[in-house]
């Protein structure tokens, strides 16, 4: 609390962040700041590792109790241990649509246009599906994954409208907005 009895500005921003990632679940079209981004990315992160840690000790430890290292699998079939882990991939899938929704926000409030968002989104799948096509023995399939995913990483880290462009060049104009648009 701050001393005019109102909350604290940090707490009035994170469920503001919240309200807008479950408000504008569906919203492609507007934009996110960097503040909203990350408050949300970094409290699911928490929140998402929390849960899954403690389930992954009760499973893997009473794995190790129960069987003494021998019949892992049998067990891990049991209803009982897929409960949780259905609950929590049911979470998980339900935060996934508003999670990308929000990175193609965050991405347009940098000055990316729809067309090169969605360029980078089908290199991502191809190259997910290529990985699994040839089952990711291949390194050079890893290390594109790296490099597209770090460049996703970094995209959400710019500033608001760094990538907006006066050029007449067709391919910046494919990727960025121009600063007139703006």
């Amino acid at each position: 609390m701050n001393k005019k009895g109102g909350a604290r500005v940090g707490e009035v921003v994170l469920v503001n962040a919240y309200k807008k990632f479950f408000r504008e679940y569906f919203n492609f079209k507007g934009k996110t700041s960097r503040l909203d981004f990350w408050y949300v990315i970094l409290s699911l992160l928490i929140f998402s590792i929390i849960p899954t840690a403690i389930l992954s000790y009760l499973i893997f430890g009473s794995l190790m109790n129960i069987s003494g290292g021998e019949n892992v699998q049998e067990i891990m079939e049991s209803t009982f241990l897929n409960i949780p882990i259905f609950i929590i991939g049911i979470i998980y899938l339900f935060l996934l649509v508003p999670v990308i929704t929000m990175t193609v926000r965050r991405w347009r409030d940098v000055g990316l246009r729809a067309s090169g968002i969605i360029l980078i989104f089908c290199l991502l799948v191809l190259v997910v599906i290529l990985g699994f096509i040839i089952h990711l023995k291949q390194n050079i399939i890893i290390d594109f994954l790296i490099i597209i995913i770090s460049s996703m990483f970094l995209i959400t880290l710019m500033p608001s409208q760094i990538c907006c462009t006066n050029s007449k060049n067709r391919i910046s104009q494919f990727f960025f907005c121009s600063k007139s648009e703006r």
